[in-house]
Parts: C-alpha cells; sequence; structure tokens
C-alpha cells in the first residue's frame, strides 16, 4: 500500500475557540458479587468507555489553555499529528497526574444500600460488604530548529513559529490555499487522504492555521506527554468535522472546563439523564454508555450529559506536584556516582518507590525519562536493579548519564507541569465534565461552550436504596424520591417505553436552561403502570426463620465508578496519520 493510501483522523484541536476530546469503548469490567442473602451485586467497577486520551479546558483572561493528553502505542518514528488553530498558539508541555486526578476525582459513582422491610422473621444486625507517517530522514520536521515566532516566508506554506515542547517538535502552518497545506504534508511525509482536503480548505478558509507535531529523534512512545495549548477565545469548542473521516459509531467525547463558573454547550443542547434508565442490576450503571447514547439520540444526536459540575477542590492533587521535588538536585551526580546515589535521590524526592524488592515509578514519565539517561543491565530485572543500583554496578553502563540534561528534562516534563497543574487548580474554583457520544454523520459541526454562572451544581454521586419486599418483588427507591419494582425474579426491568432522557434543554449565557423536552411525566406513568403489577408489602413472617448472623449481608452497600480508561487505546486529539500499510488498533488488557 502506498505511503498516500492511509490517512487515519482521530480528532482536531480548533484553537482560539476550539478544541477536541474524543474517547472509543474499552473492555467493561467483569462484576464481583458479594455474597449476601439479600445483595446481588457487590463492590464493583462500572463499565468504563473513555481513553488514557483527556482533554481539560483552562479559561482565563480572554484566553483558553488546552491540557491534551495522547495516548498512542507503536513506533515513535512514525507518529505525526496534525492540528487546525485559529490563532498561532503557546505550545508547552502538561502534566501527566492532572489527567489522572481529573478523571478518577469526577467519575459518575453510583451506589445502593439494601433496606428490609419489615423483620421478615429475621432479626437483622446489619452488615456493610463493602499508523502513521514515514518523516523526514533525520526524524525532524524540514527546516525545524530553535523556536522561533514570525517564522520565515516559505513558498509552500509560511512557517510561523517552530520550536519544542518535551519530547515533541512542532511548527505552526499557514497556507493561501489547501494545496499548499498538502504539499507540505507530503513533503514530510503525511499520508492524504481524499476526503480530507475539502474539510482542510474549511478550515484554511475559517483563518486556521495548523499545527504539526512529532516525537522529535531518539523520543520513545513511553516518553509521550500531555500538551498544552494556550490561544486566545473565551469560547472552546469540539471540532469534530475532520474526525468523521474516520470516527467510529457512538464514538465517546470528553472535556473538562477549569473556570470560575459551571460550562454548558453553546450550539448543542443539554441533556438531563434519567437515572431510573440506568441499570442498576446486576451490575451498577452496567449500561451507562448506552444510555447516554439514546438520551442523546433522543435529543438529535447533539446534546451533552453534565457528568459534574462543582468545586474544583474535589480533585485530589496528590501526585501532580510535591514539594520534595528539586531537579536541579541531580545535576550534581557525577557518571561515578550514578549507581550509589541517583536511586537514593529518586526515593527522597518521591519519584521512586521499592518495597520487598518490588518498585514502582510514582509519576507516569519517570520510566520514559531515566531511560534515555541509563538504562537497566541486559539480564537484571527493574525491581533488582532499582532495589539495588550499586549491587550492580560493574555492570551499569552510565556512559548516557548527564545530570545537568537529566534535571533539565525532569524540570521540563514532571516539575514545571505539575506546578502549573495545581496552580490551575488552586486559582479555577470551579469544573465542569461533559460527555456525549456521536457517529460520524452527526459530525457537521463543531459544538461550542460557555459559562453559564446561574446554573445549579451536578452532583457526581446518584444513589439508591434496594427494598427488600417480605411477600413480593423487591422495590428500588432513588435519591429523587422514586420508586421501581424488580421483575418477579428480582431483576432490573428494561421498560421500552421509558425515555432515557429526563430532559432536553438549551443553555443561555445567563439564566435557566429553556427547556425543549420534558419527559417527566412520562417516566412517572411508565413507573406507575410497571409497579401497579407488583403490589408492595410490608407484611412480617411469623415462621422459625434462623437469624441472619452479622457475616452475612442483611445490609448491602455497593459502589461502582466509572473509573479511568485504557492507556494503550488507539485515540488522538489532532490528526494523527499513519504510513506502511494500515495498522490495527492495540488495547491493553
Amino acid at each position: 500500500m502506498s505511503l498516500k493510501s492511509v490517512y487515519r483522523v482521530r480528532a482536531l484541536l480548533c484553537a482560539a475557540s476550539c478544541v477536541a476530546a474524543l474517547a472509543t469503548v474499552a473492555a467493561p469490567r467483569v462484576a464481583e458479587a458479594c455474597g449476601g442473602t439479600f445483595c446481588e451485586t457487590g463492590p464493583n467497577v462500572m463499565p468504563v468507555n473513555q481513553t488514557g486520551e483527556t482533554i481539560a479546558f483552562r479559561l482565563h483572561e480572554g484566553r483558553v489553555e488546552a491540557h491534551i493528553q495522547i495516548a498512542y502505542n507503536g513506533d515513535p518514528e512514525e507518529f505525526a499529528w496534525l492540528v487546525p488553530v485559529t490563532a498561532v498558539p503557546d505550545v508547552g508541555v502538561g502534566s501527566s497526574a492532572l489527567f489522572t486526578s481529573l478523571l478518577s476525582s469526577t467519575v459518575p459513582t453510583y451506589t445502593m444500600d439494601f433496606e428490609p422491610s419489615g423483620t421478615c422473621g429475621v432479626p437483622v444486625t446489619g452488615f456493610s460488604c463493602g499508523g502513521a507517517f514515514d518523516v523526514a530522514a533525520d526524524g525532524g520536521f524540514e527546516g525545524v530548529g530553535a523556536e522561533t515566532t514570525g517564522g520565515e516566508p516559505t513558498d509552500t506554506p509560511d512557517i510561523v513559529k517552530r520550536g519544542f515542547a518535551g519530547a515533541f517538535e512542532y511548527v505552526v502552518l499557514q497556507g493561501d490555499t489547501v494545496e499548499e497545506i498538502t504539499t507540505w504534508l507530503d513533503d514530510n511525509g503525511f499520508a492524504q487522504d481524499a476526503d480530507a482536503p475539502p474539510i482542510l480548505e474549511e478550515y484554511r478558509s475559517e483563518g486556521f492555521y495548523f499545527l504539526a507535531l512529532k516525537l522529535h529523534s531518539g523520543a520513545g512512545v513511553d516518553e509521550i506527554h500531555p500538551v498544552t495549548v494556550d490561544y486566545e477565545g473565551d469560547e472552546p469548542c469540539v471540532p469534530i468535522r475532520l474526525t468523521r473521516i474516520a470516527a467510529e459509531e457512538d464514538m465517546g467525547i470528553r472535556a473538562f472546563f477549569l473556570g470560575q463558573r459551571r460550562v454548558a454547550p453553546k450550539n448543542f443542547d443539554h441533556v438531563v439523564l434519567n437515572k431510573i434508565a440506568i441499570s442498576w442490576l446486576p451490575t451498577l450503571g452496567g449500561n451507562y454508555d448506552s444510555a447516554v447514547t439514546q438520551a442523546v439520540d433522543e435529543a438529535g444526536g447533539r446534546a451533552f450529559v453534565t457528568e459534574y459540575a462543582g468545586a474544583t477542590s474535589i480533585v485530589s492533587q496528590v501526585g501532580i506536584v510535591d514539594l520534595d521535588w528539586e531537579p536541579e538536585a541531580f545535576a550534581t551526580i557525577e557518571e561515578a556516582e550514578v549507581a550509589d546515589k541517583l536511586d537514593l535521590m529518586l526515593k527522597a524526592q518521591g519519584l521512586l518507590s521499592c518495597a520487598d524488592n518490588v518498585c514502582a515509578w510514582l509519576h507516569p514519565l519517570m520510566s520514559g525519562i531515566i531511560d534515555d539517561y541509563l538504562a537497566v543491565p541486559d539480564g537484571v530485572t527493574f525491581d533488582a536493579f532499582w532495589t539495588c543500583p550499586s549491587c550492580y554496578a560493574d555492570q551499569l553502563d552510565t556512559s548516557s548519564w548527564d545530570g545537568s540534561l537529566f534535571a533539565a528534562a525532569l524540570d521540563e516534563r514532571v516539575v514545571q507541569p505539575g506546578r502549573h497543574a495545581s496552580t490551575i487548580l488552586a486559582e479555577n474554583p470551579y469544573l465542569t465534565r461533559l460527555y456525549t457520544t456521536m457517529s460520524p454523520h452527526e459530525m457537521l459541526e463543531d459544538p461550542m461552550f460557555w459559562e453559564n454562572p446561574g446554573l445549579p451544581d451536578v452532583d457526581r454521586d446518584s444513589g439508591s436504596v434496594r427494598v427488600g419486599n417480605c411477600a413480593g418483588a423487591d422495590w428500588i427507591r432513588f435519591d429523587d424520591g422514586r420508586e421501581l419494582a424488580l421483575s418477579d425474579n428480582f431483576s432490573y426491568p428494561v421498560l421500552d417505553e421509558l425515555p432515557f432522557a429526563e430532559r432536553v434543554e438549551r443553555v443561555p449565557m445567563s439564566g435557566a436552561p429553556m427547556v425543549k423536552l420534558d419527559n417527566s411525566a412520562l417516566i412517572e406513568q411508565v413507573l406507575e403502570d410497571w409497579n401497579a403489577m407488583f403490589p408492595f408489602s410490608d407484611e412480617s413472617f411469623t415462621g422459625d426463620e434462623e437469624p441472619i448472623e452479622e457475616s452475612s449481608s442483611a445490609l448491602c452497600s455497593a459502589t461502582a465508578r466509572r473509573l479511568g480508561g485504557d492507556p494503550g487505546a488507539w485515540l488522538l486529539v489532532g490528526i494523527l496519520l499513519y504510513a506502511r500499510g494500515p495498522r490495527r488498533r492495540r488495547r491493553r488488557a
């Protein structure tokens, strides 16, 4: 297959007003039963549908700062990324730990408790169960050197800025015609697709520049880190027009917004999810992603769900920054001292942990950084070496060690991004997390967003109580007061008439949302009709039932959280182009 025959698009970032965030489906986790008399589900994790790639917007002083996490598996020399931007951006290094904290701190959480109705003749004590491109021969972009702004005029096209950001090198292009852009892509090994130039022309004619990035020569995929793109603007958006070339059906799109108030879609609808349409048994929230898809489809396929809106203080800063980090201290370690001093300093600064002959890096980028300067000797395991580097001093090749360069890399990719992430979390008191799914035929307009100071908070937690019926089917009572009878076999019923969207709204820049569709009355009627077939009784049994021991499950609480996704999923924000024939996506187990 020729170089030009392969061109895959995963997402794109349009700056000054637009930034993209996409997600794909990861394999669900298997639920585990908690094994009690009344409890059919135990502490479990809700199935995952988000990738290692995430995007967070910071809204500040007429500018938008987009933090983009990139997930990629493959040959580092075959990685390249094209991003449409409407203004010349500042490009920097983002914090990997920021995304870990954002995702884990704000995931929708579903909790179910058990409550018996009457004693049923049983005394209850209670128990809690808990493809890429070929690139230039030297591995870099043609003409890319030290960072510059303004650029040198070229025939095809103008390079208005170029430079380095951590493991990446980049150029910002501006062309008078789409042919100039595609010619530059050809010259730099970017494979082309017949469907792409017309969409690229749309962005070019709207005044967009194009930001092209690749890993610098010698960098490995384990060095890939988030990228920050800071640009003028006050209305971030998810640009999806180009994404539709290779988008999957019902592709997930998730974005975080750090600012002073809640953010809502500007030109797309907002959907309030009907929590009763979520499957609470046998796996808490097991159908969450399909429920969001159904709710969005009921709104016409162009809507977002708010998964969390509230105080930024919910986000843990553990691992984002550490007061013990002192990168300059590593600059003093000489080559002859590496075996004796390096591990001690890494452990003292909270970057490496070893216990019982098992070691682990405490920051996701440390493995990639350290490998550039010191390799574990052949035949020695990672755990054995870092437990005692001095034990292998005679086998250690220290010729690549440079304390000053290591300190600079650590400062640029870990310390400074961590400090900046901590600062923006402290300076922006409000956090919004939005999610939707879209299919290619729906990706015809870029959704945009704005702040609305009048919107209420949205809790990440949803609760319910399973009421054990002494003489009939169990019921579930939700935190909004609604009730639903379980089927005769105690399973969660599937009600065809039940809508997935509680409400469909259009949110203005200020004031209350304008309701376009309110399904509350319909939901109440469906519940009434269903529950009428299962009359509730709290009649107590009078037999000689044995008491339930405390080790059983008479009071069972189960919680499910939508945790972070597969870090190996094939997904990028930007245009991810591949060469050397088609590649299959790889996923980590």
